[in-house]
């Protein structure tokens, strides 16, 4: 388990390089200096969308020969985004569908360095998560729904995600009531 989670992502039309650090909870000097552990990835991508007029970037990449894994951020006000996470075996959408609240900080990627050195302090963490980091997703849990044989997935903020059941089969992702700014992926 981790108290925080903080990425630094730099995209190109082929890889996606990313550093995750991990701030873990009751290690370190109480909040003066919390520990943390880096984890650094590349990763080839697939495929990588982009709907700069809805602030929707998607990209698509093997994490196994046989499971694909669909990722779709979105852009909100206040330099907000909501990340969706899917993975995809045999054509099948499994489970869990992750959703994460992120901060975006800088336009610039920090490349992971915010830890070197040390644990960062609480101050620092605080500051990095802002004021409305974890907003409640209690009015809506989400349904599934049969939407004319295809299964329509309603997540909270108004996020949908549609497993379209046709030949070959695609996987649609957009905001309810803007099904024309959607990102497809093909399966």
């Amino acid at each position: 388990m981790c108290l925080e989670v903080i990425v630094s992502e730099k995209y190109s039309d082929t890889f996606l390089e990313r550093q995750t650090v991990q701030v873990l909870p009751e290690v370190g000097c109480a909040v003066d200096n919390m520990d943390t552990t880096k984890i650094e990835e590349s990763i080839e991508l697939q495929t990588i969308q982009s709907l700069s007029e809805e602030n929707i970037i998607a990209f698509a990449y093997n994490i196994s020969p046989e499971k694909t894994r669909l990722e779709t951020v979105f852009g909100q006000e206040d330099n907000h985004r909501i990340r969706i996470t899917v993975d995809i075996q045999n054509q099948r959408i499994m489970s869990p569908i992750r959703m994460m609240w992120e901060r975006k900080t800088s336009d610039t990627s920090t490349g992971g360095t915010i830890a070197d050195g040390g644990g960062l302090d609480g101050r620092t963490v605080s500051r990095l998560m802002g004021d409305r980091i974890r907003p409640k997703f209690v009015e809506n849990h989400g349904d599934i729904v049969d939407d004319d044989g295809d299964a329509l997935i309603r997540l909270p903020h108004s996020i949908c995600l549609r497993k379209n059941s046709g030949e070959g089969g695609s996987v649609e992702i957009f905001l309810d009531g803007k099904e024309d700014a959607k990102i497809q992926f093909d399966l």
